[in-house]
């Protein structure tokens, strides 16, 4: 059934009167009129209640304890996983060494091959380690942070088969590794 409409466009029911459901699309909240004001065009809303169970404004949110609860769970992650993370970088410091050090020493190998001179080891480039017998020369690269072999660092570079040269980083954990031509990599320094 229709109902009639009021002069100001307000849904009515069958005998006039303001309907208690305002909207006949039922877009607006349901309305109700206020006993004492039946007939006149006063009108008021009625908030629909919140179905058992479901969450309320106040109730809406996180407690302390549960914030307090998550922020211990991320300190106690952070301090197992920091620790880790900062042995990585020595480790590759470590690692490059090795292979600068792998390098330099394939390279005494390489010469030792064909020249049989006493050979020298020149730090003067930046980078590099030049390897010479005085008509021979070579050159090994060196990676950031491997420091080129101090005094002391290499040992027996006239003897093909007892050299050793080592190289040190001191960013790194284990920081010197050593190649020879008897053991190849290890760890320490020349004897």
């Amino acid at each position: 059934t229709s109902h009639p409409a009021r002069p100001d466009g307000a849904a009515t029911d069958s005998g006039g009167r303001p309907s208690v459901f305002a909207g006949a699309r039922g877009h607006s909240p349901a309305r109700r009129l206020k006993p004492a004001d039946r007939g006149v065009d006063s009108i008021e809303v009625m908030k629909p209640s919140a179905p058992e169970g479901s969450i309320r404004a106040h109730d809406a949110g996180f407690t302390l304890i549960e914030l307090m609860v998550v922020l211990i769970i991320i300190g106690v992650l952070a301090a197992i996983a920091i620790p880790t993370l900062l042995t990585q970088r020595a480790k590759g410091h470590d690692a490059a060494t090795k292979a600068d050090v792998s390098n330099l020493g394939k390279e005494i190998a390489t010469y030792f091959v064909e020249g049989n001179g006493p050979l020298v080891l020149s730090t003067l480039t930046p980078g590099q380690i030049a390897l010479t017998d005085g008509s021979y020369t070579t050159f090994a690269r060196l990676t950031i942070g491997s420091t080129p072999p101090a005094t002391g660092a290499s040992s027996n570079l006239n003897d093909s088969q007892a050299w050793c040269v080592a190289l040190t980083d001191p960013q790194g954990s284990l920081k010197t590794f050593r190649y020879s031509g008897l053991n190849g990599l290890e760890q320490g320094g020349c004897p």
